[in-house]
């Protein structure tokens, strides 16, 4: 079964930003690679195969987060 999550745009940004900044400093394979990553944290996040701290209610949304590589994942 999948998750379903949705990208907004400010994280698009931050993921763009996040592999452009990768590919300078460790080259596309790498780069590549961790935004691969990313996804698939996304994806076991939302399908609940990670287990991720509830989001605080502070924030408005609804959801978990988990730590990936270097970023959150929310």
């Amino acid at each position: 079964m999948t998750g379903q999550y949705r990208v907004s745009r400010a994280a698009q940004k931050a993921l763009d930003e996040i592999y452009l900044y990768s590919l300078d400093h460790f080259g596309e394979a790498k780069a590549t690679d961790y935004l691969t990553d990313l996804f698939e944290r996304f994806e076991a996040i939302a399908a609940g195969k990670v287990i991720g701290k509830e989001i605080p209610a502070a924030f408005g949304v609804d959801g978990k987060f988990a730590r990936c590589g270097k970023h959150y994942v929310f």
